[in-house]
Order: structure tokens, then sequence, then C-alpha cells
């Protein structure tokens, strides 16, 4: 009897220790610490493939088609849409943040590019359907959340009790964003369930107040490893307009193994190419 109550005691103080755990706010790090650890989920790789519809009221509506792809070593972006171009692929390396994009318009007309200094490339655009590689003030989110204020309480978001956390430009002399909020989910590995970019108030108007993307209905895809089968992105004007669009998984695998060389955009013969890293341009033989 007397084990069965000691049990029970310390079952209680496990609970009571977990939930207070559970509340205390976390530091920046810690949350930074838990983003990083999902990209090692799954052995650091995942294969997405997801179509992207603009809304209603844009200018264009195709739906486009892309299939993303992140490796402990590199991501690669392949739109494959209908559209003036045939195929765009863009991919960066992780470590060194060279930037490659190729764009094939014709069977013979094809230009490419390498920069280290375009930041983010076109995984910083809105599309970009991968949470934690959303890039924010210059940088992976899970880089910029380290910069970032937690609010010492938790705030819901479609219900899901969140982290919300504020950062500010690193750059002073940042022209167009006065600040950024994300809220990081703990049920999910604390991916984002909302980041959202705040844009300064003395921009040429009219303008955009602010644009945000919603991750919905995350799913563990294996090994611990939490992504969304869905996300919203939301822009909203001064006039009061807004424009919605929505990126849709329609196939996605973790854990496989991708060799580099599948993974890095490669020119063919007879691309243009424009090589800011080294300075120069030539077309491939």
């Amino acid at each position: 009897m007397k084990l069965s109550v000691f049990a029970a005691v310390v079952m209680f103080v496990a609970v009571i220790a977990l939930v207070q755990a559970q509340s205390d706010t976390p530091t920046a790090d810690y949350l930074s610490a838990a983003l990083v650890d999902q990209l090692s989920k799954s052995g650091g790789s995942i294969v997405a493939d997801y179509t992207y519809d603009p809304g209603a009221g844009a200018e264009d509506r195709t739906i486009m088609s892309f299939h993303y792809v992140r490796t402990p070593n590199a991501l690669r972006l392949e739109e494959l849409g209908p559209g003036p171009v045939q195929r765009m692929v863009s991919t960066m390396d992780r470590q060194s943040n060279e930037y490659r994009q190729l764009q094939v318009e014709t069977a013979d007309r094809s230009w490419g590019s390498v920069n280290n200094k375009l930041v983010g490339g076109l995984f910083g655009i809105q599309i970009t359907i991968d949470p934690i590689y959303r890039f924010v003030d210059g940088s992976p989110l899970f880089e910029t959340i380290r910069r970032g204020k937690v609010s010492p309480d938790q705030e819901s978001i479609d219900g899901h009790p969140c982290w919300r956390v504020e950062i500010l430009p690193k750059d002073e002399t940042e022209r167009v964003y006065k600040g950024y909020v994300v809220w990081l989910d703990p049920s999910v590995g604390f991916n984002p369930r909302k980041v959202k970019w705040n844009q300064k108030d003395d921009l040429p108007r009219p303008n955009v107040l602010n644009t945000e993307v919603k991750f919905l209905d995350y799913q563990d895809v294996g090994d611990g490893l939490w992504f969304p089968q869905r996300a919203e992105f939301v822009t909203t004007w001064d006039n009061g307009n807004t424009q919605t669009g929505e990126a849709r998984i329609t196939g996605l695998e973790a854990g496989k193994n991708i060799p580099p060389e599948d993974v890095v955009v490669k020119f063919p013969t007879g691309t243009k190419v424009k090589d800011v890293t080294r300075q120069i341009e030539y077309t491939v033989p």
C-alpha cells in the first residue's frame, strides 16, 4: 500500500514539474535550439510537392506547382507551373549561402545566376512553405529568432497556445519593415503557427501595412518532424484591401537519402550565367 502511495506522489510531482516546465517562458535561445532540432529530424531531409493559388482578386490567378527539397546541406525549389518560363530551379547551399538559379525559357534559351549576397534568394519569397526556412530579416527563422523578445504569456492562434516573439530589424537602416512577430507552438516542435511582417508607416501610398503567413494542419511526418499541410499568405493594404493566397501540400516524404549532386542546380550547355560571387559572366560550353 505504501508503495502505491509513494508511486502516486512521484507521479503527482512529475506532473507538476511538467506543467511548470510547460508554463515557464522559454528563452529565445531555447526556441532557436528547438527549431534547429526540428531540422535534424528524419535525417534532416524532406521532400514536398505543393500548389500555390494566389487567390481571388490577384492580377494573375495562375495556380503554380512547386517541388521543394531540404537536405542537411542544401535547399532546392523548382517551379513547375505554367508561365513564360518553362522551368525555374533555385538552390541554396546551407553552409556558404550561395544561391544558384536556372531559368529555362525554351529548349535553347536559358539563363543562370550565382550569388552569395542575395539573402534568401527565391527561398525568401512569400510562397515558400517551409516554416523553419522562412527568411525573416535576412536570415532563416531559426537564426533570427535568437534576437527576439519572448512575451511572458502565451497567445492563442487558431486555438493553439503559442509563444509570441517580437523581432526588431538588425539594421537600423532597414527601409521597409519596422518589425516582425512570430507565434511558435510547443505542441508541434515549436514550429511557427504565424509569422507577420509589419511595414513602416512612412512608405509611399498606396502601401502594404503588413504581410503574414499562417501555417496550418501540421502533421508529424516521421521521427517527430512536424510540417504543415497548408499555408495561408495574407497581405493587408492601407486602404483596407486584403489579398489571400494558399499553398497546399500534394505530396510529402521525410527521411529520404538524397545525394548532394541531385540537389544543387546544374546549368545545361548553352546557359548564359552571371556569377556575382566570382564577378564573371560566361556561357556554359
